[in-house]
């Protein structure tokens, strides 16, 4: 085999090398880099459904959006509505009859998640269950936000 002859198992390797190059080039070797990059991405997302979202109402009071990225999830959009009171006496019931259960919860929450998917969300759940209890933390917030603006009406 001639030296320009190179085998397709050379060819594949020389190319690896050079995607590998390149990576290391766009995302910097250094690791700080890297997670900067990785922040502005996440600062980005976040923007962005700010933006998209906004068109409901306020942040806090119509939408909430929770940052999961800390466990690579990016972020979960929850918005409030026209069953907020329902679920709410639903589950304050539940938990005075001590009966509440983690798939009831569940079940309620998945009712207000707008992004990602429920399919998405349901993958999210499934790695990290604590995603729904934060998740009901902020519907909280969402349902009294939503009872304070009943009020000052």
């Amino acid at each position: 085999m001639a030296e320009s002859e190179k085998s397709p198992a050379d060819i594949l390797a020389e190319l690896e090398r050079q995607v590998e190059a390149r990576k290391a080039e766009v995302l910097g070797s250094d690791p700080e880099t890297a997670r900067k990059i990785e922040e502005a991405k996440a600062d980005l997302e976040y923007l962005d459904l700010v933006q998209r979202f906004s068109k409901l109402g306020k942040q806090g009071q119509k939408f909430a959006i929770v940052d999961v990225s800390a466990h690579g999830k990016g972020f979960i959009v929850l918005v409030t509505g026209p069953k907020a009171e329902l679920h709410h006496k639903t589950l304050a019931h539940l938990v005075k009859e001590d009966s509440v259960t983690p798939e009831q919860v569940l079940a309620i929450v998945r009712e207000y998640v707008k992004h990602p998917s429920v399919e998405a969300f349901d993958a999210i759940v499934a790695e990290t269950p604590s995603v729904v209890d934060v998740c009901l933390a902020a519907i909280h917030d969402l349902w009294g936000a939503r009872a304070k603006i009943r009020q000052e009406k």
